[in-house]
Protein backbone atom coordinates (compact mmCIF):
# COMPACT_ATOMS: atom_id res chain seq x y z
CA UNK A 1 0.00 0.00 0.00
CA UNK A 2 1.43 3.36 -0.99
CA UNK A 3 0.33 6.14 1.31
CA UNK A 4 2.50 8.90 -0.16
CA UNK A 5 2.08 10.61 -3.50
CA UNK A 6 5.61 11.27 -4.77
CA UNK A 7 6.21 14.13 -7.16
CA UNK A 8 9.67 13.34 -8.57
CA UNK A 9 10.02 16.73 -10.26
CA UNK A 10 9.06 18.74 -7.16
CA UNK A 11 11.73 21.27 -6.13
CA UNK A 12 9.91 22.87 -3.17
CA UNK A 13 12.25 21.19 -0.69
CA UNK A 14 15.67 19.56 -0.76
CA UNK A 15 14.40 15.95 -0.60
CA UNK A 16 14.19 15.46 -4.38
CA UNK A 17 10.76 13.87 -4.24
CA UNK A 18 11.58 11.65 -1.23
CA UNK A 19 9.18 12.75 1.52
CA UNK A 20 9.02 11.70 5.17
CA UNK A 21 7.54 8.21 5.37
CA UNK A 22 4.52 7.17 7.36
CA UNK A 23 4.98 4.32 9.82
CA UNK A 24 2.98 1.88 11.87
CA UNK A 25 0.54 -0.98 11.70
CA UNK A 26 -2.12 -1.46 9.04
CA UNK A 27 -4.81 -1.97 10.13
CA UNK A 28 -4.33 0.22 13.19
CA UNK A 29 -6.52 0.93 16.19
CA UNK A 30 -5.23 4.50 16.44
CA UNK A 31 -4.32 6.94 13.66
CA UNK A 32 -2.15 9.98 14.36
CA UNK A 33 -1.96 12.63 11.64
CA UNK A 34 0.45 15.53 11.83
CA UNK A 35 0.41 18.61 9.63
CA UNK A 36 3.91 18.42 8.14
CA UNK A 37 7.28 17.03 9.19
CA UNK A 38 9.48 19.10 11.49
CA UNK A 39 12.93 20.04 10.18
CA UNK A 40 14.38 16.97 11.96
CA UNK A 41 11.70 14.66 10.53
CA UNK A 42 12.19 16.26 7.12
CA UNK A 43 15.93 15.51 7.24
CA UNK A 44 15.44 11.96 8.60
CA UNK A 45 12.54 11.28 6.19
CA UNK A 46 10.50 9.76 9.00
CA UNK A 47 7.33 11.13 10.64
CA UNK A 48 6.93 11.76 14.39
CA UNK A 49 10.65 11.42 15.16
CA UNK A 50 11.30 14.99 16.31
CA UNK A 51 10.45 16.66 19.60
CA UNK A 52 6.70 16.22 19.06
CA UNK A 53 7.16 12.53 18.28
CA UNK A 54 9.19 12.04 21.44
CA UNK A 55 6.42 13.64 23.51
CA UNK A 56 3.72 11.62 21.72
CA UNK A 57 5.59 8.32 22.27
CA UNK A 58 6.07 9.11 25.98
CA UNK A 59 2.37 9.95 26.30
CA UNK A 60 1.33 6.73 24.54
CA UNK A 61 3.53 4.69 26.91
CA UNK A 62 2.12 6.53 29.93
CA UNK A 63 -1.49 5.80 28.99
CA UNK A 64 -0.75 2.23 27.89
CA UNK A 65 -1.23 2.39 24.12
CA UNK A 66 1.26 0.08 22.39
CA UNK A 67 3.05 1.32 19.25
CA UNK A 68 1.91 -1.81 17.38
CA UNK A 69 -1.68 -0.50 17.53
CA UNK A 70 -0.80 2.87 15.97
CA UNK A 71 -0.22 4.36 12.53
CA UNK A 72 1.59 7.69 12.17
CA UNK A 73 1.45 9.96 9.14
CA UNK A 74 1.42 13.60 8.06
CA UNK A 75 -0.86 15.51 5.72
CA UNK A 76 2.29 16.75 3.93
CA UNK A 77 5.35 14.59 3.30
CA UNK A 78 7.79 17.51 3.10
CA UNK A 79 8.33 20.49 5.35
CA UNK A 80 6.91 23.57 3.60
CA UNK A 81 9.27 26.49 2.97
Amino acid sequence: MSDVVVLPDCKRCDLDGKPAKSKGSIPATFLFVGEAPSPIEHKMRNVFTGQGGTLLNATLREIGIPQKECYFTNVLGCAPK
